[in-house]
């Protein structure tokens, strides 16, 4: 056991990649896993990243240093991440017993969901905690990752994409400020209401904005239409729904405000490329 009560899972990694890759590089890798470290002293030493690479530091110390030579000190709990192309060193304190979990993105979706706002590529070192429901989601994905067929790679892309973009925000909400702009006003009341139906223009009506003017804008700076993103977020949750809760796919069905289980099969299959009840299945 590891402070906190967190319960340290077997060491073991799964990397995977999709389709064929012109360039022989890893820039359509995904990974998952759990790398036990104990005993080392240097980890990285000026290490270029070639994807982008998130670290969750489960147990243990050490020091992240960036490009620029500023050195942070990491715990237990700490999350650190090697953006692609930049250089940094990350040291271990030898006797700490360093274990730490990753998820790999590869290298292009980390640029352009960077230049969409949804991650920041200068953020290095930040606290996550040690959360025992955030380390069995990661690890259900990298049993997922581990089991997937070819042709089912590119929805656990997606999933991947939703645990480090989940990961990336944790803290950030303590560092809001009091006023808040109106798309992120409305992407934060989309994101809590996906399973309502409301017309999008009723929506627009009641937070005073105009409805062409809020689309156009959504669009430009999420890259989605607002509807395109309250399906991404109910997406989001009936995958969730249907790792964790044992509840029928006709009962998360009704949750996620769809009319029938026909309805929101064939959303999900139009989404991730599989079926609910195939989708669990592989989380199993």
């Amino acid at each position: 056991m590891a402070k906190m009560g967190i319960k340290l899972p077997p060491a073991g990694s799964t990397y995977r990649r999709l389709g064929r890759d012109p360039r022989g590089t890893t820039w359509r890798q995904i990974s998952c896993g759990i790398c036990d470290k104990s005993g080392r002293s240097i980890d990285f030493l000026d290490f270029k990243c070639s994807t982008l690479c998130l670290v969750w530091l489960l147990r243990g110390s050490g020091t992240y240093e960036d490009a620029e030579g500023r050195t942070v000190n990491l715990a237990a709990g700490d999350c650190f991440q090697r953006w692609p192309g930049r250089k940094h060193t990350t040291r271990i304190v030898a006797d700490s017993g360093w274990y730490e979990a990753h998820i790999n993105l590869g290298d292009e979706l980390p640029q352009v969901l960077d230049q969409l706002g949804v991650l920041d590529a200068r953020r290095t070192v930040w606290h996550l905690g040690l959360d025992p429901a955030r380390l069995a989601r990661w690890m259900s994905f990298r049993n997922a990752l581990g089991k997937a067929s070819d042709l089912e790679l590119p929805a656990l892309c997606i999933q991947a994409q939703a645990l480090v973009v989940e990961a990336h925000g944790a803290d950030l909400e303590t560092n809001a400020t009091q006023v808040e702009d109106p798309v992120d006003a409305a992407c934060r009341q989309l994101a809590e209401q996906f399973a309502g139906r409301d017309d999008l223009r009723e929506f627009c009506l009641r937070l005073g904005l105009d409805y062409e003017t809020f689309r156009k804008r959504f669009r430009r700076e999420t890259g989605v239409s607002p509807g395109q993103y309250r399906i991404r977020r109910r997406m989001e949750r009936a995958c969730a729904l249907l790792q964790a809760s044992p509840r029928s796919v006709a009962d998360i069905a009704l949750d996620l405000g769809y009319a029938s289980p026909f309805d929101f099969s064939t959303q999900f299959r139009r989404q991730l490329g599989i079926s609910p009840s195939h989708y669990r299945q592989r989380q199993g």
